[in-house]
């Protein structure tokens, strides 16, 4: 067990290659759901850009060969520890170095989904800029729909009109992002979504309705 990362470290400070065998290892036996370090630490180090960028491209040569169903095994990589979330400055480096692989490879579809894949599992609030950098730099409609904009999967406990209602908010706030001529069948594909859900809003609360009776 090293749920502190500092033994993780260490084989990183020997060779900072390790994150690739590591990763390899890890799918190899197929312990994607296992404890995991303190990835939160490799943000912390000087050479982390050299590490992540190893990382991201290692997992995401796994995931196009693998036959298991994952939820991006990267991600844990960009969750942020109690300490870390004392560090802003991590954050920083996690946007900085998304926002860089957006602009360089805008054009690989297969790679955004990935790389949207860990986005879209940021707080809502935090996933616009990304798609701005996105649209600045591909208007390809196709493109755009192929994108995961919001986690594959909700939680909830009662009615799922909460749920339901935050994912509406959410689409809402993307619409004077998609406000130009070039942009209007984004807009339509955001109204599209935000229709559907008010539709399941509305169900949902003759559901409620019909169950408190």
């Amino acid at each position: 067990m090293d749920l502190d990362g500092k033994i993780f470290n260490h084989f990183l400070d020997l060779d900072p290659k390790f994150i690739s065998e590591y990763i390899n290892y890890v799918y190899e036996k197929e312990i994607m759901d296992s404890d995991t370090p303190d990835y939160t630490s490799i943000w912390m180090r000087g050479d982390y850009e050299v590490v992540m960028l190893r990382a991201i491209e290692d997992v995401y040569k796994n995931e196009q060969k693998s036959s298991l169903i994952t939820d991006n095994y990267i991600n844990k990589f960009f969750i942020l520890s109690e300490k870390g979330k004392k560090h802003p400055e991590i954050r920083e480096k996690q946007d900085r170095l998304l926002k860089d692989l957006i602009r360089c490879q805008h054009q690989d579809s297969t790679f955004m989904r990935f790389i949207f894949g860990i986005i879209a599992h940021f707080p809502p609030e935090s996933r616009n800029k990304f798609i701005a950098t996105f649209i600045e730099y591909n208007k390809s409609i196709d493109a755009f729909r192929e994108l995961p904009l919001e986690p594959n999967s909700w939680g909830w406990s009662g009615s799922a009109v909460p749920m339901l209602q935050k994912r509406l908010d959410y689409f809402e706030t993307l619409m004077p992002l998609l406000n130009t001529v070039d942009l209007l069948e984004h807009k339509h594909y955001i109204e599209m979504i935000i229709q559907e859900i008010q539709l399941r809003i509305e169900s949902e609360k003759k559901k409620d309705f019909m169950e408190e009776d």
